[in-house]
């Protein structure tokens, strides 16, 4: 998995002048926790992903929002 999406989804969002913001909840044992992140771009959702590594999921969070942006959203 590319380590690169986050860095590209701030540079667009910060180019068009939007607002970006992800929500991280952690759910289950303090050891082992499930990640959910989600990521707004002008408190609009873009991209929701759940997963074990907080930046993998961060990572698929964003690469999932850049889909969007890229279609026009």
């Amino acid at each position: 998995m590319s380590s690169h999406y986050r860095m590209q989804l701030n540079n667009i969002v910060a180019q068009q002048r939007r607002a970006l913001t992800y929500r991280e909840v952690a759910t289950g044992p303090k050891h082992d926790p499930l990640w959910t992140v989600a990521v707004y771009v002008n408190m609009v959702e873009f991209g929701r992903a759940v997963g074990k590594n907080l930046n993998a999921t961060k990572e698929e969070a964003a690469r999932q929002a850049l889909a969007l942006i890229s279609q026009g959203y």
